[in-house]
């Protein structure tokens, strides 16, 4: 695969918005460095909250996501804004008898509560059962995140793992959740 090149998930105009969901290419990483980064400074539900990634880091995770066979991304873009970004990676651990995925999703702010997320996941989720070798996708998410859970939820995540106060955010400890999808 050439650098330039990607590949379309999804593309459809909803509500008069260009929605597209696609692979990520080299040239994204000045879009997704500020896209990570504004998430960052506000202090959502990611682990990094406050840290900066720099250009360099954001190509080489672009570089990496085009070379491996093991994961599935998806850069989801209204109107041509880079809006959302999720992925599935599965574990490489030689020994295991059932692959996992490790799901991963974040929205920016103003793309919030309009349904974007269900279908970025929706997309992400479908692309990588029918790409990738998992038997189960597991995600871990901010016991306080209501929101993420619920739609969690609706894809048939349930509840297999609670680290009491786990993660710090905001100032206080929060559960580390575990959910999991059986998917074969």
């Amino acid at each position: 695969m050439r650098t330039e090149d990607f590949h379309v998930l999804f593309h459809k105009t909803i509500n008069a918005h260009d929605v597209m969901i696609r692979t990520p290419v080299i040239a994204d990483a000045p879009a997704l460095q500020n896209y990570i980064n504004t998430l960052s400074q506000e202090h959502t539900f990611i682990l990094f909250q406050g840290k900066q990634m720099t250009l360099q880091q954001e190509e080489e995770w672009v570089k990496d996501s085009m070379q491996s066979q093991r994961s599935v991304k998806g850069l989801l873009f209204v109107d041509g804004v880079l809006a959302g970004v999720s992925d599935i990676d599965v574990a490489s651990i030689e020994h295991a008898n059932s692959p996992e995925g490790v799901f991963g999703i974040s929205l920016a702010k103003e793309f919030r509560g309009q349904g974007y997320g269900k279908l970025l996941m929706k997309t992400v989720l479908d692309e990588a059962q029918r790409v990738l070798p998992m038997r189960v996708i597991i995600l871990d998410l901010f016991g306080n995140n209501a929101v993420a859970r619920k739609m969690y939820e609706s894809f048939g995540f349930t509840e297999v793992g609670r680290i009491p106060n786990g993660i710090l955010h905001n100032g206080q400890y929060v559960d580390d959740v575990t959910m999991m999808l059986n998917v074969k």
